[in-house]
Formats: structure tokens, C-alpha cells, sequence
């Protein structure tokens, strides 16, 4: 039972750690925007993420969001299973 609460508990820090990075990730493009590229009358910035990353941009996507959940995911393991033996 205690390894399914350890299981349960490394997937909810695995995707915890994907939403604080996206949520970083948009504030800090929403920054970048402001400063760099000042306040326009409409305010539509376009922002060109095929042409940023190359032509295989869905898999650089899927695999950064891939590596962070099991940063986290493994973090969290490791910190709650060293907490069930204390």
C-alpha cells in the first residue's frame, strides 16, 4: 500500500513539474513580449514556433515536456519513498 501512495504521489510532483514550467514558460514569454517587443496598438504578436525550432518542433516540444515530468516524476519518487523509510 505504501508503494501505490509513493507511485500516486511521484505522478501528482511529475505533473505539478510540467504546470509550474508551462506556467513559467508563459510568463516569461509574456514578458519577453512586453519588453523586447514593446506594447503595439493591438497588441498581436506573432510568434513563429516552427520557424524557431525547425521542422521536427512538435517532438522537441513533446520530448522537453517528456523530460520534465520524469525529472519530476523521479524526484518525487525518490523524495517520498526516502520519506516512507525514515
Amino acid at each position: 500500500m505504501r508503494w501505490l501512495w509513493i507511485t500516486f504521489e511521484s505522478l501528482a510532483s511529475g505533473v505539478s513539474a510540467v504546470v509550474v514550467s508551462l506556467v513559467a514558460f508563459y510568463i516569461g514569454l509574456g514578458i519577453f513580449f512586453r519588453y523586447v517587443f514593446g506594447q503595439r496598438s493591438n497588441g498581436a504578436v506573432a510568434l513563429d514556433v516552427p520557424g524557431l525550432l525547425g521542422q521536427h518542433w512538435l517532438m522537441i516540444i513533446i520530448g522537453a515536456l517528456t523530460a520534465i515530468f520524469l525529472l519530476g516524476g523521479s524526484l518525487g519518487f525518490w523524495f517520498f519513498s526516502h520519506r516512507v523509510h525514515r
